[in-house]
């Protein structure tokens, strides 16, 4: 039992376990480490076996939850001659729904395009601090604050300079 204290000879020898049923979410593990017992460092992930020393033993026992999430990123870009640039976290009103360039297409220089990112969390868990990047870019294209299991949020980013390749 958690935080009980038992009393034992000192010339005995204890088995040292540990039974946790938490509720864990869905894509998480839970994983027990001993890492000392009676005096001696030790690196286990089942009971464990000590002889009790002369006066204070103590056992320890760390419970780790690792929880494991995913998520899918869909780069496109946009043809925004004529109409605003767009950049950071957008609306459902401000997502383009014409002028798709298409994937490997070149650009004429100069011309404005908008790169649309839609993310998708497509684990168990909900992610949090989500940072959308791309290497074209210097700093975050957007930062999701929280995008629930199975939510979609939608960025973008308008380059202003350089070669653009979709």
């Amino acid at each position: 039992d958690f935080g009980t204290q038992y009393i034992y000879s000192t010339t005995a020898s204890l088995t040292v376990g540990e039974t946790v049923t938490p509720t864990l979410p869905a894509g998480c593990t839970l994983t027990a480490r001993y890492s000392s017992t009676a005096g001696a460092t030790i690196d286990a992930t089942t009971g464990v076996t000590g002889v009790l020393v002369n006066g204070t033993n103590a056992f320890t026992i760390t419970n780790t939850i690792t929880c494991s999430s995913s998520m899918t990123v869909d780069k496109k870009a946009f043809d925004r001659t004529g109409l605003t640039a767009l950049n950071g976290q957008l609306t459902t009103g401000q997502i383009p729904v014409t002028g798709q360039i298409p994937s490997g297409s070149s650009v004429v220089s100069g011309k404005p395009v908008a790169f649309i990112y839609t993310v998708v969390n497509t684990g168990p868990t909900a992610l949090t601090q989500v940072k959308v990047r791309d290497n074209r870019k210097t700093g975050d294209v957007c930062e999701i604050a929280t995008l629930a299991v199975g939510a979609t949020a939608t960025c973008a980013w308008t380059p202003t300079t350089g070669l653009l390749k979709n």
